[in-house]
């Protein structure tokens, strides 16, 4: 194949990046350690719903499931108001439910949200920071992204993430949960269930997670059945992987990787795992590495050994020739590659491994996008 988008998978099911499994949330602040007494939820009367300017990118509605984002706690008052007494701090990620709302008191929208044990008023965001993130459990989820706020945190079933902008202000994220075709030759992951989030439905940039229970990953045997979406929401009983070296994991990708570079470990999901990001070529032939064939891959495990991530951007490197045409390092080289066992010949080793050097002199800052703000959302990642 002469293109950089043989390497991928069919369209069918390659719809994107998959990110997984959040297996609870973390817990409120109780009355008793914040001193103050909690407020029922019956205790106040609910104002009449008015609408202000939106606190956050997504839209809210009574009754939804919702998260505290991420940061710094989050007051919880008795009414919708600064003035109101305090009922106590919620800490980022508390699990929540929306019960009115949303109500324009100083310039901000208020909702009346509980954890099941405690109710009060919150606003859902001021100064382009977002303090409540819906969370859909609706595989057809779309997710818009406008750039209105530095970083929109998503949260699909008990996953989350924090899109930071790094394809564009103008981005289209929808959620799926698929399986592999265990027809697909090309994936050693194939029939394997996985959830996935696809950035802007382009050829690339993509985060799947796959619960380790239900995959071989030496021989990317789906075993002994593809996980349903039910039961991928709830701890695996069996996380064959716990304690296993991230660099040692197979590429979930059938093409070959003729050079790596830029290689870099990462700790996610709020330190609780860690996965391997570098920049690669990827391909079926001895192919000319260009400015706009190159991956930004990256593959790890939770620390528990439960659930498996991998993942791929598009990046370019303008540093490199625009076409094969115009890489006369290239064109100097034998063009099939191979010697006659079928092996790479020196003269593309020395050519490839010439490129790489390149690569990995470049300042992380000369990609498109830059790694700084590919490790960022990488970096997002929660899986509980």
């Amino acid at each position: 194949m002469n293109t950089l988008f043989s390497l991928f998978y069919p369209k069918s099911w390659r719809r994107a990046m998959a990110v997984m499994i959040v297996c609870g949330m973390v817990p409120l602040i109780s009355s008793a350690q914040s001193g103050l007494q909690p407020i029922l939820a019956d205790s106040t009367a609910t104002p009449t719903p008015t609408i202000c300017m939106p606190g956050t990118p997504l839209p809210l509605a009574v009754g939804q499931p919702a998260i505290v984002a991420p940061g710094p706690s989050i007051n919880l008052r008795q009414l919708p108001t600064k003035t109101a007494p305090l009922v106590m701090q919620l800490r980022g990620d508390t699990s929540i439910h929306l019960l009115a709302g949303p109500t324009c008191a100083e310039g901000l929208n208020w909702w009346q949200v509980t954890d099941g044990k405690v109710t009060g008023w919150m606003t859902e965001g001021s100064n382009k920071e977002v303090y409540i993130v819906a969370v859909s459990s609706d595989p057809s989820t779309v997710f818009h992204y406008d750039g209105t706020f530095p970083a929109m945190p998503i949260a699909f079933r008990n996953v989350r993430i924090s899109y930071n902008g790094v394809f564009g202000k103008s981005v289209t994220m929808q959620v799926n949960d698929t399986t592999i075709p265990n027809d697909d030759s090309q994936s050693p992951l194939f029939g394997s269930r996985f959830i996935s989030f696809d950035f802007n439905d382009v050829n690339a940039d993509y985060l799947w997670v796959f619960p380790t229970r239900d995959i071989d990953l030496a021989t990317g045997v789906s075993t002994p059945a593809p996980t349903t979406i039910a039961a991928t929401q709830s701890t695996p009983t069996t996380c064959p992987y716990k304690g296993k070296n991230p660099s040692t994991l197979p590429v979930a990708n059938g093409a070959a990787t003729l050079l790596s570079a830029k290689t870099l470990t990462i700790r996610f999901s709020n330190n609780g795992g860690e996965l391997r990001r570098h920049i690669d070529f990827m391909a079926q032939d001895y192919l000319a590495v260009t400015a706009s064939n190159l991956l930004y891959n990256f593959q790890g495990l939770t620390d528990d050994g439960c659930y498996y991530i991998y993942g791929y951007f598009l990046v370019t490197l303008s540093v490199l020739p625009s076409s094969s045409a115009d890489d006369q390092a290239f064109q100097q080289v034998d063009q099939s590659g191979a010697n006659d066992t079928g092996g790479m010949t020196p003269a593309m080793a020395a050519y490839y491994a010439s490129v790489k050097a390149r690569i990995d002199s470049q300042p992380d800052s000369a990609f498109s996008p830059t790694l700084d703000q590919m490790d960022a959302l990488i970096k997002s990642i929660v899986i509980n």
